[in-house]
């Protein structure tokens, strides 16, 4: 009876058992991936600025789960502002399989990214791109994300965004300029009158003639011409050392010349004589002749 009793009760608990099991283990992966979020934003989020002014927007991705992949577009109303350059410094992507790229006519800014450090990306306010805008007309611009997704790091590359903040920007038109008001000039102060000179009363005052008699032409007398003298100036000694260096040099060359030719003249002598015949040389000067009588 009593074993009876024991599985009529444990039969039911073991049933029970084993549906609450069926139902965390279905419930559990939803939960897990529930834990794992992302956001990405615009920052700011808005403004206010005027036509012809510039200004720029950051992506930014928060996750409390490791991810290293981001990828989406970004649209922005064409008509009034446009994307004039991306900035990259600074950003936790190490590898871009798709640089932000500008496509004007269709106003987007596509771009997909990965993070190859160990471990990923974990934290807030991390940086993916800057772009910077310049407005073009007045009205509401609404900046926003096209197929954003955030990956995590789990190797399946599953999307975790749950939140995406855009931005809107409010454009004015420029206040009109005033012309610029011009105010007339001041006339200049008349200068103050200056008193006539004192006259003494020794002297009678000076008479004016009047400016109605005719001038007298003075007349122009010639200056006297003084005649032209010639100054003749001394040779500078400069000229009378050359004179001098050129007499010298002439009167070495001479002797040096008529001691060559007294020298040739002997050579040639000596080969026309025959031997043992001695040749009396002339001598160069002539000498005084002797007046003694010759020997007996």
């Amino acid at each position: 009876m009593e074993e009876k009793t024991f599985k009529g009760i444990a039969r039911p608990l073991t049933s029970l058992f084993f549906a609450l099991l069926l139902a965390a283990s279905c419930l559990l992966p939803a939960f897990s991936v529930s834990a794992a979020t992302a956001s990405i934003e615009l920052a700011p989020a808005s403004g206010a600025f005027m036509v012809g002014q510039t200004f720029t927007v950051h992506v930014f991705v928060q996750t409390d789960t490791p991810v290293n992949a981001v990828e989406g577009a970004i649209v922005f109303p064409s008509e009034l502002v446009e994307a004039t350059g991306i900035t990259t410094e600074g950003t936790i992507i190490s590898h871009w399989f798709r640089e932000p790229f500008i496509d004007r006519g269709q106003g987007t800014i596509q771009f997909t990214g990965v993070d190859l450090t160990p471990g990923g990306f974990v934290g807030s306010d991390g940086l993916v791109f800057t772009a910077e805008f310049k407005t073009l007309k007045e009205g509401r611009a609404d900046i926003r994300f096209q197929n954003a997704s955030v990956l995590s790091g789990d190797g399946e590359g599953t999307n975790i965004v749950r939140q995406v903040r855009n931005a809107t920007f409010t454009i004015a038109a420029p206040p009109p300029t005033s012309p610029p008001s011009f105010s007339p000039a001041e006339p200049d102060p008349a200068p103050p009158d200056t008193p006539p000179p004192p006259t003494s009363p020794l002297l009678p005052p000076p008479i004016l003639a009047p400016s109605c008699l005719p001038l007298v032409p003075t007349a122009t007398l010639p200056l006297p011409q003084c005649p032209s003298v010639t100054v003749l100036h001394p040779r500078p000694k400069s000229v009378w050392l050359f004179n001098w260096l050129f007499l010298l040099l002439a009167a070495l060359f001479f002797f040096f010349w008529r001691r060559a030719a007294y020298r040739l003249y002997k050579s040639e002598r000596a080969c026309s004589c025959p031997q043992g015949k001695k040749i009396q040389y002339p001598e160069l000067k002539s000498s005084r002749r002797s007046r003694r009588p010759p020997a007996p």
